[in-house]
């Protein structure tokens, strides 16, 4: 005689009188029957975890510290889907960690503010500009160092002509070259830095513009 089975209603042949196997048996009473669920038993558990303090021991900050390595360590390596980040990006949002959270603490706000020592040349490296200059000359390269073949790892994009006195060739794929980290050393060792053409810092920026003004 085949049965409906009431968790996954599902046809059903065994010995279950209404349920296909011990999997939807469990699952059923998991989501209907669950003593846990109901009100009068959650409020005895919490009253035991209080009188026992174990909900302050699980909600001290060195509790805390000490699972977040273990909870990194789980996680390292998983491949997320374009799907899973956008579910913690909008999980993000809605626990109110909106950038930027500490907007008090910004630039020239924060106590260890030193006056904007920050190069414009790493700042100009932040900008999608350079990011598609530098996407665009590692797939021209195949991801391949130019110096030595290796092919994938830590690859950098050098500057045949350099970045700092030559900014029209700054973004130019032609004037791009991949290496590796260790070529890239290479190419720089003993070599001077070449001066920058106008301010070199954040700091001599601003006093640029207040000058002007």
């Amino acid at each position: 005689m085949e049965k409906v089975c009431k968790q996954c209603k599902k046809s059903y042949t065994s010995r279950g009188k209404y349920f296909c196997g011990h999997s939807c048996r469990a699952t059923y009473t998991n989501l209907h029957n669950n003593p846990q669920r109901l009100p009068e038993v959650r409020n005895k558990i919490s009253k035991i975890a209080k009188q026992t303090h174990r909900q302050k021991q699980l909600m001290t900050k060195e509790a805390r510290q000490k699972a977040i390595p273990k909870i990194a360590a789980a996680h390292r390596g998983r491949n997320l889907t374009s799907q899973w980040k956008k579910n913690i990006g909008i999980g993000v949002k809605r626990a109110g960690c909106i950038p930027p959270r500490n907007s008090h603490l910004v630039g020239n706000k924060h106590p260890n503010w030193q006056g904007g020592f920050t190069t414009i040349r790493n700042k100009e490296f932040q900008k999608q500009e350079y990011i598609d200059f530098r996407n665009k000359v590692l797939k021209r390269d195949n991801y391949t160092c130019q110096a030595c073949q290796q092919h994938g790892g830590k690859l950098n994009v050098h500057h045949i002509e350099p970045w700092g006195p030559n900014p029209d060739l700054r973004y130019v794929i032609s004037n791009g070259i991949t290496l590796c980290k260790k070529c890239h050393y290479t190419k720089h060792k003993n070599t001077p830095r070449p001066l920058t053409v106008g301010p070199r810092t954040l700091a001599d920026l601003e006093l640029n513009q207040l000058a002007i003004s």
